[in-house]
């Protein structure tokens, strides 16, 4: 799966109700975590900084699949994570990179930004 096609999926069932208006005016055209940052999940669930990384340090990666994005224009392409990046402090060492379930029911994301804004992990829960 190419960026675009991995940004639709990704948006599509992490922030389905963000609106056009709020995809331009909060910068998720830019960096896609900013649904995080910004609050623009309707769920109260999303974690960040030491919590996400607990709860991503925690949860079974069988089967998950990373992206590195940069809004450079580059076409990137998802692959199944390392064995490195099974733990966060392997994945903390790199900016814009978005992991998510084999069955795309959560994502953990380290941004360019950690410590401030991020890393973030969100958990779709069904029911």
């Amino acid at each position: 799966m190419n960026q675009s096609e991995f940004e639709k999926r990704w948006l599509g069932l992490f922030a389905p109700q963000i609106t056009k208006k709020q995809y331009e005016d909060c910068y998720v055209n830019e960096f896609l975590w900013h649904v995080f940052s910004y609050q623009l999940v309707a769920n109260t669930d999303v974690l960040s900084g030491d919590e996400a990384i607990k709860a991503y340090d925690n949860i079974d990666k069988d089967g998950a699949i990373y992206i590195q994005i940069w809004n450079d224009g580059n076409e990137a392409q998802s692959a199944p994570i390392p064995e490195k990046f099974k733990r966060s402090k392997s994945v903390l060492k790199q900016q814009e990179v978005y992991i998510v379930a084999k069955d795309w029911s959560w994502t953990f994301v380290s941004t360019h930004e950690n410590g401030w804004l991020g890393p973030y992990f969100y958990e779709v829960k069904n029911g």
